[in-house]
């Protein structure tokens, strides 16, 4: 397969933005989007209209950068400024330029880059379009050259079904270099997206991205396959509170995180799982959508954090978790929460799961998972909350449990620092056998019978997430700890 050296396309079948204007009636806005373990961040600022101002993000690696967003009278972004921390200071980097024909349609784009003696025009985009506003093709010049293009084919209900990018590598002729296919369900949503490349004469298939949707058209999962093999999920979770239009979102045609997926209600919660130095696809982290009432309520305003609810049961070790239901409305509000569905017989509430919120309070509703003799697996059920809110008559929060039954747990004295770990992890115990690591599918990681009491592994390398450290004694009783690993 001939190897892709430059590869620039606009992904956005899944999600369109509305239109944002002081005349709509937006009830809530995203302020930002965070990772449970806080090393993936991006919070947004937004002009009077509703039109993003600026989103500071931070990545995994410690990378933090601010996007500055300038519009014309009509609301289109003309240039989007990148700022990067540097050496604790922030510095300007590049930018993009767009330019617009008179239907608001994107004619160009050009992006400068400094890199230490001013900025340096990069690549020029060039688009074209047809008579119904549907881009037909694109044009990128680098250095003055025409260095690729793009052309879009799309079916009789205007849905794009097809893409095809030539590249010319240093002045030879355009060839072929990437294909995308799309297709689509009886209601219009995209259910896949299969990427080609070019090689030896043909396309060949490298990955297909699909897409499942619930009765709302709300996209619930999205797959990357390679070879037939699951190798990236993401799953998505929603709040019937709100309806998509009644939601201010950041509407950035540069940012690359978050990639947002079709919805129709509130997305409240995304669920990440990827590929691990095994080949087995292991869960990474949850993505936690934040919201803001834009306009206080004459009765009360429920919500609920976190979106969704897991627990981590180790032989009969059970763990509580925490619903916080707060009302941001201006009255009192009361609401009951029942748990329902196949496994709801496993949970219970330990405390009151009825009770009346002032504004501006919060009520903790503490859930418990219910002794018994479970098996490994997963078990789910959904805690309904119905509520005098007429915004928010009923919240749903799903609940999982993860049943790990495959260690036995003892009285064994050991400490595990730091935890979370990101180079180093220290282990140390009175008596000790043998030292077991398994990651959350049951896959040995780290072995040993040494009997030394400090044990210090570089863990750097390890794929992130959760782990289990077990411990055996002398006389054969063993101890279970769960440790996070970070990057």
């Amino acid at each position: 397969m001939k190897k892709m050296t430059l590869f620039f396309t606009l992904f956005l079948v899944m999600m369109s933005y509305q239109v944002v204007g002081e005349t709509q009636n937006y009830l809530m806005k995203l302020t930002g989007i965070e990772s449970d373990d806080l090393q993936e961040t991006v919070y947004y600022v937004y002009l009077d209209n509703y039109l993003l101002e600026t989103s500071n993000s931070m990545m995994n690696d410690g990378t933090k950068v601010i996007d500055s967003m300038t519009y014309d009278e009509a609301g289109n972004p003309t240039m989007i400024k990148f700022y990067q921390l540097i050496n604790d200071q922030w510095r300007w980097v590049s930018y993009v330029a767009f330019t617009y024909d008179d239907n608001g349609n994107k004619l160009t784009r050009e992006n400068f880059n400094d890199f230490g003696s001013g900025f340096e025009l990069g690549g020029s985009y060039h688009y074209f379009y047809n008579e119904t506003q549907q881009m037909t093709n694109w044009e990128l010049y680098m250095g003055g050259e025409l260095s690729q293009i793009c052309d879009f084919t799309y079916n009789d209900a205007g849905l794009k079904v097809e893409e095809i990018g030539q590249q010319s590598l240093w002045g030879s002729p355009m060839e072929n270099n990437w294909k995308i296919e799309y297709q689509y369900d009886e209601n219009n949503n995209c259910i896949s997206s299969s990427q080609f490349f070019w090689g030896s004469g043909s396309w060949d298939l490298y990955s297909v991205d699909q897409f499942f949707f619930d009765e709302f058209d709300n996209c619930i999962k999205k797959e990357r396959l390679i070879d037939n093999v699951v190798v990236d999920r993401h799953e998505y979770f929603y709040e019937s509170d709100y309806t998509f239009d009644q939601l201010v979102f950041p509407n950035n045609p540069e940012a690359f995180f978050p990639e947002f997926v079709q919805m129709r209600q509130r997305l409240v919660l995304d669920k990440w799982y990827t590929e691990d130095a095994n080949g087995q696809l292991s869960y990474i982290c949850d993505y936690n959508y934040i919201y803001e009432s834009i306009a206080p309520q004459d009765g009360p305003s429920f919500s609920v954090t976190p979106g969704s609810l897991e627990f981590l049961m180790v032989t009969s070790k059970e763990e509580n978790g925490t619903l916080t239901i707060s009302n941001s409305g201006n009255a009192d509000g009361n609401f009951v929460a029942t748990i329902t569905g196949e496994n709801a017989e496993m949970f219970a509430f330990n405390n009151e799961a009825q009770a009346v919120v002032a504004p501006d309070a919060s009520y903790d509703l503490i859930v418990e998972v219910i002794d018994g003799e479970w098996e490994s697996g997963f078990y789910h059920a959904t805690i309904v909350f119905e509520t005098d809110d007429p915004l928010h008559s009923v919240i749903e929060i799903p609940v999982v449990l993860e049943v790990q039954l495959s260690i036995e747990e003892q009285n064994v004295a050991f400490s595990v620092y730091p935890n979370p770990a990101t180079s180093l992890l220290n282990i140390q115990t009175e008596s000790c056998s043998l030292i077991t690591i398994c990651d959350l599918l049951g896959h040995v990681v780290y072995q040993s019978n040494n009997t030394s009491n400090n044990h210090q592994l570089n863990v750097s390398q390890w794929t992130a997430g959760y782990y289990f450290i077990q411990l055996k004694d002398q006389n054969g009783k063993t101890k279970t700890q769960r440790v996070m690993v970070r990057k």
